[in-house]
């Protein structure tokens, strides 16, 4: 993999990340100030309900997408990054650009679903 490319997706990982830690940091900031709330009726707890529900689900999401990116991370420092963990062969450079955390070419990830 050629050193500016895994630079400039680093890049792109790591404003991912910082991203996704920044929304995940926002909507818990919401649910507590719903949480907190002292005037609460019973649609206000069934929305509460609701909100803390997708919150999890949410983060869930978010908490699987960080691992991935931080895989990627490391990937990038040891040097296998860009490389299909199915068959070895390089990752091309768009799936990269479209998917940055990528571990698998096209042709390997659409083998998944098909055992």
């Amino acid at each position: 993999m050629e050193k500016r490319f895994a630079a400039k997706m680093e890049k792109v990982l790591l404003d991912m990340k910082a991203s996704i830690a920044k929304r995940v940091l926002s909507d818990h900031d919401e649910v507590a100030a719903l949480l907190q709330s002292h005037q609460r009726d019973p649609v206000d707890v069934a929305t509460e309900d609701t909100d803390r529900a997708q919150l999890e689900v949410f983060s869930a999401y978010e908490m699987k997408q960080l691992r991935l990116i931080d895989s990627a991370l490391i990937r990038i420092k040891n040097g296998t990054y860009g490389t299909c963990l199915g068959c070895s062969k390089k990752i091309p450079h768009p799936r990269l650009e479209a998917v940055p955390y990528a571990i698998k070419c096209i042709e390997c990830q659409s083998k998944v679903g098909h055992k």
